[in-house]
């Protein structure tokens, strides 16, 4: 999914952001990118996404050279990318509802659309009772997973959280970690950098080390098996059968089953205006039907007098 090859980064003569770099990471891995503030971890960030262009060396993604990639594939390849940020970036003036949608929006998705992965999102994080508040009335942990929850909006395979818990005590510190752990496991390719080591101590879980921009240590183990001898196999004569593409989680998340209905969160926006023109329709179907009784009386009577 992405591999960096002698890939440096420079600012300035000798000030480098990064300086030959090379790994490559597997789609659906979950990594840990350590190194102290001013290591080269947010600069790695900025060279995927393509905010910055190397110096030197290939960056590839998807497959894709991104030195040679148009504006155009830039803009499309970052839909496939989700960022979280050690400042959460939300935006005050919206609430938790509309933070998340804004990048559901901007791209065009039909508001029912919308509606129906904000919900799923509020549920997968754990805020599906506060759509309505807004990030000042929010824990730092809260924020947090809205942050993320922006970040999945778009269904991204990749998502690159940049120092997420770096304000964030010990207990919102492991919640954090463990969803982001627990997306990966939906099959979400995950890259963490943090300075805290003591969050990669648990659990089996690759690690790249950088120091002054340099990759001193990469814990994936290096395989040393001898390639097994293929076989020649005779194919045969009936046509193999198409094992469909695995969905990922995010897929899985949003797919609705047939026949089931379910009723999302209401839009904020619209919340206000749609109470009023709902009772008002209620008040006015009830006085039609005072009326339809008054008439149909009036009617009956009418002819028992004639009788």
């Amino acid at each position: 999914m992405i591999r960096f090859q002698d890939v440096s980064k420079e600012f300035s003569p000798n000030k480098f952001g990064v300086k030959q770099i090379s790994f490559a990471v597997d789609n659906g891995e979950f990594v840990f990118i350590t190194g102290t503030s001013g290591s080269g971890k947010t600069t790695l960030m900025r060279l995927i996404i393509r905010e910055y262009a190397p110096t030197s060396g290939e960056v590839s993604l998807f497959n894709e050279q991104l030195a040679t990639m148009s504006q155009k594939k830039v803009s499309e390849l970052r839909r496939k990318i989700g960022v979280v940020f050690q400042d959460y970036k939300l935006l005050p003036e919206l609430n938790v509802w509309e933070n998340i949608a804004l990048p559901l929006e901007i791209v065009g998705q039909p508001q029912a659309e919308i509606e129906s992965r904000v919900t799923d999102l509020l549920k997968l994080i754990g805020l599906i009772e506060k759509p309505y508040l807004f990030p000042s009335q929010l824990s730092g942990g809260e924020a947090q997973r809205v942050g993320i929850a922006r970040a999945l909006a778009l269904g991204p395979e990749l998502i690159f959280a940049d120092e997420p818990t770096g304000n964030l005590d010990a207990e919102n510190t492991q919640a954090i970690v463990d969803l982001l752990k627990k997306i990966n496991q939906l099959g979400t390719t995950v890259l963490f950098a943090t300075h805290d080591l003591s969050l990669t101590k648990a659990g089996q879980i690759r690690i790249l080390n950088l120091d002054a921009g340099s990759l001193i240590h990469d814990s994936k183990p290096k395989s040393t098996a001898t390639p097994a001898v293929k076989k020649v196999v005779t194919p045969p004569e009936s046509k193999p059968t198409i094992t469909a593409k695995k969905k990922s989680w995010l897929g899985k998340l949003f797919t609705k089953p047939e026949q089931t209905t379910k009723k999302p969160v209401e839009n904020p926006v619209e919340k206000p205006e749609n109470q009023p023109r709902k009772k008002k329709e209620e008040k006015k179907s009830k006085k039609e039907k005072a009326t339809s009784k008054k008439v149909t009386k009036q009617v009956v009577t009418s002819q028992e007098a004639l009788e």
